[in-house]
């Protein structure tokens, strides 16, 4: 264990993003403790808690992680076990002022943490955006979990901002990318536009469009409420996000088709997803 990761360290809620975050700490010597009543992935790796009460050392480090509709709940769970001395890392995607409420609940120095990068796959150096008074001393810690770390400001909401200005981009594309295979999942030739296109904008991208399209079906519906968020915070400042708007359709849609049961098991063929798509994404209108 590193210097920077020494002390207690809670994670709440274990889900796709908690429980990788309890491997990393696992990985470097770290035995968290786990709350989450009703956790979405086994815990395998830390210790799982079942309660947090009076009495108990108070935490150095604590993780939230949870759905945002139970992010504001946090503070009040966890302020049994945590002082003026912990630092909570807010990773929930909430918008702003959520973010802010949240600091203000908390005996706490909260840090907003807005997560730039996938975590599927466990992949290398994941890039993070932080803000609030206790960023930079968070930044050493972060860092020694593996992760690219960029102080946007002091507030809590900042990172926040910069996630949602993310979101109107990259899950605009995720719907441009699932339409359009879902649009020619039978049509004669298809690998021939397909080649076209990566021709023109390169391998990665490639490479990148077919990436969206497998990870849509695990996580379309928390992305397009994420990418309903966005809009409307961007619209309530008086910037236009139209094609982001339809894009929360198409999201939605694609949420309504994975979660038929005829769906296909995750991880199957791409052309197997294309051609489900083909069949069910715009199925309800």
């Amino acid at each position: 264990m590193t210097g920077e990761l020494a002390g207690r360290w809670l994670v709440m809620g274990h889900g796709s993003v908690g429980s990788v975050l309890v491997r990393r700490l696992h990985a470097v010597g770290v035995e968290p403790h786990v709350f989450d009543p009703e956790p979405r992935v086994a815990i395998q790796v830390g210790e799982h808690v079942g309660s947090l009460g009076s009495g108990m050392t108070p935490y150095d480090y604590v993780i939230s992680c949870v759905s945002p509709a139970a992010s504001l709940e946090v503070p009040l769970q966890t302020a049994p076990v945590v002082d003026s001395g912990t630092i909570l890392l807010d990773w929930n995607s909430v918008t702003p002022s959520v973010k802010q409420e949240i600091a203000s609940r908390s005996p706490a120095s909260v840090v907003d943490v807005a997560l730039l990068d996938t975590l599927d796959e466990d992949s290398q150096g994941p890039s993070l955006a932080t803000s609030g008074e206790a960023a930079g001393a968070a930044t050493a810690v972060l860092v020694s979990l593996g992760f690219h770390v960029d102080v946007v400001g002091d507030t809590c909401g900042d990172a926040a901002r910069l996630k949602l200005a993310r979101s109107l981009f990259m899950k605009t594309l995720e719907a441009l990318v699932v339409e359009f295979e879902a649009s020619i999942a039978t049509l004669p030739g298809r690998d021939v536009v397909r080649a076209s296109i990566e021709r023109n904008t390169g391998e990665t991208f490639g490479a990148f469009a077919r990436l969206l399209l497998r990870t849509d079906q695990l996580h379309a519906a928390r992305r397009f409420v994420e990418l309903e968020s966005a809009v409307q915070v961007y619209q309530e400042a008086g910037r236009p996000v139209h094609l982001a708007g339809s894009a929360i359709d198409v999201l939605r849609a694609a949420a309504d088709a994975w979660a038929r049961p005829d769906a296909p098991a995750p991880g199957s063929d791409l052309d197997d997803l294309a051609m489900f798509l083909g069949e069910h994404l715009h199925a309800h209108r």
